[in-house]
């Protein structure tokens, strides 16, 4: 072509004119805007080209897209030759447009105005594909890239603007891949132009549809995603979830907009695809997978169905990549199959379709690393060993011998199938005919489960617990029942994710309402334990409940001037014993546990979670503050499904395990935690054993529960226990029930009464309540005799074997003395009426309750006297044996006056002894024992003078042959106590001294007297004390002396004990209960003067120098 010819000038001239033509076609006009740049370009007149192109660029009319896109022709075939004439002419343009557009703002509104901000956008990226490529990188970002910015940032961002913009970045960024040759371009302005993009795409709502500025967007972040800088992985992750977020949620489409939308999806699975390819990490596969499974577990049809499109493509790129690389299994494996595996049945068949082929997809993906597998192990194993498979239930499957699997979706409704091959259930996967995804879903997924690899549960229970919570109730069941599946096909291999496998459920059970819903997690939950029982339980055990939190106690006690440890039966230095009623105990128990000893900060335990104990059904209980306390529901069904279970024997039998492994100490600043983890397990005991189908598995476990459940008791009791007044009858009675308002019982009397109401008949459930055990086992003062009863109770029941026994036998060494005291009273109530099979073990006992009386403890030495005389009973051979060392060692304690506890109970055992075996072969011991009870008839104590007649009375009875003469003259010294002491205001006292003074009857003289004490037998003391007086005022005696020789040892042992609680009656006159405080302390009432002989009289004064109290 010629050059610098005049007739080019021309040329460009006419060119011009023909444009300026209305009668132009737009093809014409294309051509002849094509025609002008090629001129132009071929022009070496610079100042003539610059000014068409600024003509050109100003007074075209850039309304019509014609007249737009020739203004962006005639720019670009020009600067093919005049490349920085073009760009300077551009910037000219750019400078001029922003210019007129400050001086005059009304007119930026105007049609025209406007089309020229997108023809100059357009226009720059036609400038750069028709640049120069040696030219083009040196100032394609700054002349050229930054002038497209600063146009859209001045505009009003009409859809025009946004159009040209993409269509202006599109092209430079393809003008940028044609020129850099090499890749080592870098486009420092890439952060800004995604911010823009990401801006853009986040401006319209997710509700409206999809328009051509997503596609280009989309098109434009895959062209982008080639150039360097490489944004960090991060950035691009928020790149997917934007364009995820406005493609797959919008509604669904109109008729005319459906090619659109299915364009979009498209370009988001080919940017999808060219991110994860750019990155090429299995982590980058996992950050996609969870960006897509918030829309594959939409609620909405139309987002699941195009997430599902976008997987497809997902999957079919990582499928390329996973077989370039050494990775054993796909890193969401178990999240797809637990969102995929549910779509297999839902409503729409398309989703079904397309669910069916990403599952296909991902069964090869994880095929095919059985057979990298096999090669790592044929080529490396001389050199690493053999390799571990992926694919456990494969194996199994494979190295058993039958090939058929029973696979049931649930417990009622299982099918023996045959599992498939891997291409067969990818070929059946992918098919287009949709009745082979529903005929039988339960095959499939046990299909796909044998390709499970391991470290996946967590993932697919994740994926699981979402489609419960998003889909409705049909996909919802599907969820389930391939969650079943899964769990009875691969539940054996998932041992290290049990702990977070059961969190997972039980987080659901906690959200989840409907109940069916509920029903397979806890079905679930069974299965699981059927393969890790013990892991399983321990989870639960440590799940975090919903109430769980801290507050500060209250160190304030419930009353005023009081110690809550004091009150709660608790010994301090230097202070006296509380005498407080048993609820007033429970209360500040309570107070004195929740604030510690220096006010720590405690939970409100688990009881405000647990709320109701199993066979306590709409009972309110109260927290260690006082606060109301709301159940747990889910937690309680939960421990009440496994206990309805086949396991909930082992179950019972693991909790009492860990129950009696928890730690024993209570430390000062450490025992919350700890008290929450044994409330846990008390709750757990209680529900299951209320859950159990037969009491026959209570009973074969109650050699392990009801030892560790009572040894919390009486850990629980505090440092020293004390004793009622009395030791009780030699009966079944403890005390009656006399109306009040119920006692409070602790948790572990609480756990304990629930396992003995599923081994006892009614009748012995009645004797307990009525006698109020379970109040009293709790409270220090009432424990032993508490722990006597439901011994005896066990006893009748016939629920005391040989391994209870064995069980209970350490404890009498423990270095606890609580424990050792709870054995005692366990083995002194078992002494009466040893069962056959534990005799042998309970002989060597006798040895040991001699040695237990020289123990520091007093309340060991008590429960030591009381067992020695219970042997008498049931072992009386042994004690014949041991007969003249147990007297002995009873002797000396009964003069302890230190302990008049055990004085008085040590008496008692005496008295056990002389009335079941006969005083011979005692010796001196017989009138040692006689002159040292003498002593204690006029005590303080009620329990010694109670103790005391109680003895006598067995020596009355066994003074025979060569004690009758000494008997009698003993009998002669404490006449006048008997005849006082028959109105002793303790009603046992009196009630055991009209007994000894029957039984004493053939040793008072005279005759007489004999005769009117026996004749008096079954009338109350009252009158039998008045017929003494009539015969003493009518056959006077002189002679004869009433009282003893010289002033009543009284005094000498007043220690006053802790009284009988308030829930006790009073006996009747003829009754022998154990004895009540009495109402005040006074002196005997006086027999009226003139009934009575001066003898008598002067006597009686004598004896009642010290008031009895």
């Amino acid at each position: 072509m010629l050059v610098d010819q005049p007739w080019v000038v021309c040329l460009s001239r006419e060119l011009s004119q023909q444009l300026s033509n209305p009668s132009s076609s737009a093809e014409d006009k294309n051509f002849l805007y094509q025609a002008l740049g090629t001129v132009l370009a071929s022009c070496r007149q610079l100042t003539h080209v610059q000014g068409q192109l600024l003509k050109y660029l100003k007074e075209t009319d850039a309304t019509s897209p014609c007249d737009r896109q020739g203004i962006a022709s005639v720019v670009s075939y020009a600067a093919e030759r005049h490349f920085y004439l073009a760009l300077d002419a551009m910037r000219k343009f750019t400078q001029w447009l922003i210019a007129f557009d400050r001086r005059r703002k009304a007119q930026k509104g105007h049609q025209r105005a406007q089309a020229a901000w997108a023809a100059a956008m357009l226009t720059y990226g036609k400038v750069a594909l028709h640049a120069p490529k040696s030219e083009l990188l040196a100032c394609v970002e700054e002349d050229i890239l930054a002038n497209i910015l600063e146009l859209f940032h001045a505009c009003r961002k009409e859809l025009q603007h946004k159009l040209a913009l993409l269509n202006g970045i599109k092209e430079v960024t393809c003008a940028i891949q044609a020129a850099d040759t090499k890749h080592s371009f870098r486009l420092c302005k890439k952060p800004e132009v995604l911010e823009i993009l990401l801006d853009l795409m986040e401006e319209d709502a997710c509700d409206t549809p999809v328009s051509q500025v997503h596609l280009k967007m989309l098109q434009l972040l895959e062209q982008l995603s080639t150039l360097k800088p490489c944004m960090d992985w991060e950035n691009r992750c928020s790149q997917v979830a934007v364009c995820c977020w406005r493609v797959l949620s919008c509604p669904p489409e109109e008729t005319e907009l459906q090619s659109l939308q299915a364009s979009c999806e498209e370009a988001l699975g080919q940017l999808v695809s060219a991110l994860l390819k750019a990155e090429g990490t299995s982590s980058a596969f996992a950050d996609v997978v969870s960006i897509l499974l918030r829309h594959l577990t939409s609620t909405k049809a139309w987002e699941r169905e195009r997430a599902l499109q976008v997987c497809a493509q997902l999957l079919g790129t990582y499928e390329e990549l996973f077989k370039c690389s050494r990775e054993r299994t796909c890193s969401q494996f178990g999240s797809l199959v637990g969102v995929l595996g549910p779509l297999l049945s839902d409503s729409q068949a398309t989703s079904r379709q397309r669910a069916g082929a990403c599952l296909s997809c991902l069964l090869r993906i994880q095929a095919s690393q059985e057979t990298l597998s096999r090669r790592m192990r044929g080529v490396d194993g001389a050199l690493c060993g053999p390799a571990q498979s992926p694919f456990p239930l494969r194996n199994r499957l494979e190295a058993s011998s039958c090939p058929l699997l029973t696979c049931g979706m649930t417990k009622t409704r299982r099918a023996v199938l045959q599992v498939p091959d891997c291409k067969e259930l990818c070929e059946r996967l992918k098919s287009t005919e949709d009745g082979s995804l529903c005929e039988d879903p339960a095959k499939i997924a046990k299909g796909v489960c044998q390709y499970f690899p391991q470290g996946q549960a967590r993932s697919f229970m994740d994926a699981i617990m979402k489609t419960f919570e998003c889909a409705n109730e049909e996909r919802a069941q599907a969820a389930g029942d391939w969650m079943i599946v899964f769990l009875e096909a691969c539940g054996k291999e998932i041992r290290p994710e049990v702990p977070e496998v059961v969190n997972i459920l039980w987080k659901a059970m906690y959200t989840m309402q409907q109940g069916t819903l509920r029903d397979l997690l806890f079905q679930a939950a069974r299965l699981l334990a059927g393969f890790h029982l013990q892991p399983v339980v321990d989870s639960l055990l440590q799940t975090e409940l919903p109430s769980e939190r801290y507050v500060r106690s209250p160190l304030a006690p419930l009353w005023p001037n009081s110690n809550p440890r004091l009150a709660c039966g608790r010994q301090i230095q230097g202070s006296s014993r509380s005498h407080s009623s048993p609820r007033s105990l429970g209360s500040a128990r309570s107070c004195a546990r929740a604030s510690g000893e220096a006010g720590i900060v405690c939970p409100l335990l688990a009881r405000r979670a647990f709320g109701l104990w199993g066979g306590h059904q709409g009972c309110q209980r109260t927290g260690l503050t006082g606060e109301r306390l709301v159940a747990c529901r889910d937690m309680v069904q939960l421990w009440r499904s496994l206990g309805s279970s086949d396991l909930g024997p082992q179950v019972l039998r693991h909790l009492a395990e860990r129950l009696d492994k928890a730690p024993k100490s209570r430390p000062l600043c450490n025992d919350a935690d700890q008290e929450l983890h044994r409330l846990k397990l008390l709750c757990a005991i209680s529900e299951v054993v209320s859950a159990l189908l037969t009491a026959e598995a209570v009973r074969d476990l109650l050699p392990h529960l009801l030892p560790v459940l009572l040894q919390w008791v009486s850990n629980e009791l505090g440092v020293e226990l004390l004793f009622p007044p009395l030791s009780p009858p030699r009966g079944l009675l403890l005390f009656k029930d006399t109306g009040q308002e119920e006692l409070l019982c602790g948790l572990y009397c609480d756990a304990l009464e629930q396992v003995l109401r599923r081994c006892l008949d009614e009748r012995w459930q009645q004797v307990l309540c009525r006698h109020g055990v379970w109040p009293s086992l709790d409270l220090p003062q009432w424990h032993c005799n508490s722990v006597q009863l439901l011994t005896s109770v066990l006893l009748r029941a016939r629920l005391v074997s040989r391994a209870l026994i064995q069980t209970f036998l350490p404890w009498l060494h423990s270095p606890l003395p609580n424990l050792q005291v709870t054995a005692l009273a366990f083995f002194a109530e078992l002494m009466k009426d040893p069962p056959a099979e534990g005799k042998d073990l309970l002989k060597p006992l006798v040895r040991l309750f001699l040695e237990k009386l020289q123990h520091p403890s007093c309340a060991v030495q008590h429960m030591a006297a009381r067992g020695l005389g219970s042997a008498v009973s049931g072992l009386p051979k042994k004690v014949q044996k041991h007969k003249r060392s147990i007297v002995a060692a009873l002797e000396r304690e009964m003069r302890n006056v230190d302990h008049p506890e055990v004085a008085a109970e040590s008496m008692l055992a005496l008295a056990e002894i002389l009335a079941k075996q006969t005083a011979k072969g005692l010796g001196g011991a017989f009138r040692r024992i006689a002159r040292s009870t003498r002593k204690f008839l006029d005590a303080e104590q009620e329990d010694l003078r109670f103790a005391a007649f109680s003895l006598y009375t067995a020596l009355a009875a066994g003074a025979k042959d060569n004690l009758t003469t000494f008997f009698s003259g003993e009998v002669e010294q404490i006449l006048g106590s008997l005849f006082l002491h028959l109105q002793d205001p303790s009603c046992a006292v009196s009630s055991v001294c009209r007994t000894a003074l029957y039984v004493c009857a053939p040793f008072v003289e005279p005759k007489g007297l004999q005769v009117v004490v026996k004749n008096a037998i079954g009338r109350s003391g009252a009158q039998l004390q008045s017929e003494v007086c009539s015969y003493l005022v009518s056959e006077p005696c002189p002679g004869a002396t009433l009282g003893p020789r010289g002033p009543a040892p009284s005094g000498e042992h007043g220690v006053t004990r802790p009284s009988v609680p308030p829930h006790a009656p009073r006996e009747s006159e003829g009754s022998a209960a154990r004895p009540l405080r009495p109402k005040q302390n006074s002196h005997l009432p006086a027999l009226p003067q003139e009934t009575h002989a001066p003898e008598l009289l002067k006597t009686l004064k004598r004896q009642q120098k010290p008031p009895l109290e």
